[in-house]
């Protein structure tokens, strides 16, 4: 909040020097020399009038409706659809003879013990394993360039320029109480950087000298040496035939019942009646219904304005000395400035002297 407050103010410091120098600049004349006469001249806008075309009404289109166009068919509609008339006749039973099981068929579960047999096999007491012999790397020397001396720069330094300028800097910013209590401002002067320190940079070639070292020609390794495993026997009961049960079968009991079939279903038998149609009128669609598009061509006009060729403003003329009467320019003007016209007329009455 107080960093904003200060740019504010600096903002209002630089629009009032600028006022203060526009000021200073109209009510004296640059370049004024001792006994002269010189008045204010306020030189009138100049305006010329610019002939341009404008769009009145932009192109448009418009739509006209296009009817459908609709024709008279005849197609036959069934007035009374197919259908037929049903006789019922009854089914025909008779009775059979047929055996029924009374109890299912079953079997039981005779359990017959497991036997067991003694068998060795191997188990590894001492896992194999390895003794590693190291064998001596073998080097040999052979010469190599190495950098003594690293490729460098030299830093010359170039001592940086000030000049003294004047700032305002806030000392006790405003505050907002009951009673507004403006801020203070006092000038001081700092030393700001017209020119920053820089510096220059010499290439100086590295340096190199010769050296001997070591290289690996065959690198450090190891020997494996096996040694077997030690195995020793051991005993232990195997399954030879598992434990299994022997199914007797008891045979099912039946039973003689009697019971209906069906001989002949159920029936019918369908008389049919044909259908009955008749003619009737309907309507088709031939062409449906559109748009047809119909372009507006855009319309335009012609308009005048005025456009400002010179803006208004004020210029400082020397004149000779006749107070009460017109002023009259006495010396020519420079190039570029125009030519005085009978609508130069000075903001004010009277000459001043210089």
């Amino acid at each position: 909040m107080q960093k904003k407050y200060l740019v504010g103010l600096l903002c209002a410091a630089v629009v009032l020097a600028v006022s203060a120098k526009a000021e200073e600049f109209m009510s004296r004349p640059p370049n004024a020399g001792p006994g002269e006469c010189w008045c204010l001249f306020e030189i009138p806008a100049v305006y010329k009038t610019v002939t341009e075309q404008v769009c009145d009404r932009p192109a448009s289109c418009t739509y006209e409706e296009i009817p459908a166009v609709n024709e008279t068919r005849t197609r036959k509609v069934c007035v009374s659809p197919e259908s037929c008339t049903t006789e019922n006749i009854p089914a025909v039973y008779e009775t059979r003879t047929r055996k029924v099981c009374c109890q299912p068929e079953s079997c039981r579960k005779i359990p017959i013990p497991a036997e067991y047999r003694d068998e060795s096999y191997q188990v590894c007491v001492k896992p194999e394993s390895c003794t590693t012999e190291t064998i001596p790397a073998v080097y040999k020397e052979e010469a190599y360039q190495v950098c003594v001396k690293p490729c460098s720069y030299t830093t010359e330094k170039i001592p940086a320029v000030f000049k003294e300028e004047s700032y305002q800097v806030c000392v006790k910013p405003a505050s907002c109480t009951t009673e507004k209590i403006p801020a203070v401002f006092e000038t001081r002067t700092r030393k700001v950087c017209a020119k920053p320190a820089s510096c220059t940079y010499e290439t100086i070639p590295a340096v190199f000298k010769d050296e001997s070292y070591q290289v690996c020609v065959k690198p450090a390794s190891c020997v494996k040496h096996p040694v077997p495993a030690v195995f020793e026997t051991r005993s232990r009961r195997v399954c030879c035939k598992p434990e299994s049960c022997r199914t007797e079968t008891i045979p099912a009991v039946y039973k003689d019942e009697a019971y209906q079939v069906c001989v002949k279903p159920q029936s019918c038998v369908k008389h049919p009646i044909p259908a009955v149609f008749k003619d009737e009128a309907y309507t088709v669609c031939v062409k449906p219904a559109c748009k047809r598009r119909i372009d507006i061509p855009a319309t335009m006009k012609t308009i005048e304005k005025q456009c400002l060729v010179c803006p208004a403003r004020k210029e400082w003329r020397r004149t000779e000395c006749h107070p009460g009467q017109p002023a009259i320019q006495t010396e020519p003007r420079k190039a570029g400035s125009g030519e005085i016209k009978n609508s130069d007329q000075p903001t004010e009455a009277s000459f001043r002297a210089f």
